[in-house]
């Protein structure tokens, strides 16, 4: 819930300090309006998984992963502008099965990651590919970022977890999204990979059985 509390304030940060044109108010206003309400979508969601039946229920809904995957990009323009990064989304997959608040959490927080991982690099990118292989579905996102050691890959899913404490402290990481995110795929029935090398960057695997 935090993500869209903080889209929400930093575009009212941004309307009250800079002198908008019109069309820009608009564009603001038009994004606070849509956290506000994925803000509403999630308290929903998260209430109903309160209850067992609820949860299974909610886990078998089909969605469009290519129009989440479309919301997306629209929402990080501005972002990925600001931070002269390349985003490159490629969905090759229409129609999934489960929930689209938590897939879209999912892949917030792996987006959230990379940024993070790209700081003060250069030509930074992150990928994101979402594509069938045989009667899996597999949701792939990578950067080329900083990098990990190897003797942190077993351990980053763990809670509270964090490879750079510096750097978590900098950006507020509360180590707990990395855990939410392998929870996020488990609940799908799913499983999740991560692969890494130090100064080359780190690609997470999500694969979804059909």
């Amino acid at each position: 819930m935090n993500t869209p509390i903080t889209s929400i304030q930093g575009f009212a940060d941004y309307m009250q300090i800079s002198r908008l044109s019109e069309e820009e108010r608009a564009e603001c206003l038009s994004f606070i309006t849509r956290e506000s309400r994925r803000l509403k979508e999630i308290s929903t969601t998260l209430l109903a998984m309160v209850n067992l039946e609820n949860k299974e229920e909610l886990l078998r809904e089909e969605f469009s992963i290519r129009d989440l995957c479309k919301r997306l990009e629209e929402l990080y323009r501005k972002v990925m502008d600001e931070e002269e990064i390349k985003l490159f989304i490629e969905c090759s997959v229409e129609i999934m099965k489960g929930n689209h608040i938590l897939m879209e959490s999912f892949l917030r927080n792996m987006i959230t990651n990379g940024v993070r991982a790209l700081d003060n690099r250069v030509n930074k990118e992150i990928k994101i590919s979402i594509y069938q292989d045989g009667n899996k579905i597999k949701l792939q996102v990578e950067d080329n970022g900083c990098g990990m050691e190897e003797k942190h890959l077993e351990n980053i899913f763990e809670p509270f977890y964090r490879v750079d404490k510096a750097r978590s402290r900098e950006y507020g990481g509360s180590g707990l999204g990395l855990p939410f995110c392998k929870k996020i795929v488990e609940m799908h029935s799913g499983n999740l990979q991560v692969e890494s090398k130090v100064n080359e960057g780190t690609k997470f695997i999500a694969t979804f059985t059909v």
